[in-house]
């Protein structure tokens, strides 16, 4: 399994930077690598949500279930079915002196041990240049 963690520190709150996130389906509009995002369903505290993105010309797919803690400013997402065998993470946003510290977690595998290495080191890349 590949796990993967990226910091950025931001000039917003941590509750403006937040409710931003929760808003999965303006993704498409800054990550130039994910081509449909639908959310299914959508609670107060939940959704799920479904991608399709391209890595490189290869287009992976997969649903997953997110669920966001408004107090700790905090998404976490696991995956439901698609094409990684395994895959979760989170989003927490924290707030500090000059705006907030925004924090994304990743782990993921995919079934095919020879995909994996092709495909991993793309996907980690891409989380890089889209975050």
């Amino acid at each position: 399994m590949t796990t993967f963690e990226l910091i950025k520190q931001m000039p917003y709150s941590a509750e403006v930077v937040f409710e931003q996130l929760c808003h999965m389906e303006r993704y498409v509009e800054s990550m130039k690598n994910i081509e449909r995002l639908t959310v299914f369903t959508r609670t107060e505290n939940a959704a799920q949500t479904q991608w399709e993105a391209v890595l490189d010309g290869r287009k992976i797919m997969w649903s997953e279930e997110d669920t966001y803690d408004k107090e700790a400013h905090k998404i976490a997402y696991r995956l439901i079915e698609g094409d990684f065998s395994e895959m979760a993470g989170s989003w927490c946003v924290e707030d500090v002196e000059d705006g907030c510290t925004v924090t994304l977690n990743v782990s993921f595998a995919f079934g095919i041990p020879m995909l994996a290495m092709f495909v991993e080191p793309i996907l980690k890349r891409k989380l890089e240049e889209n975050s």
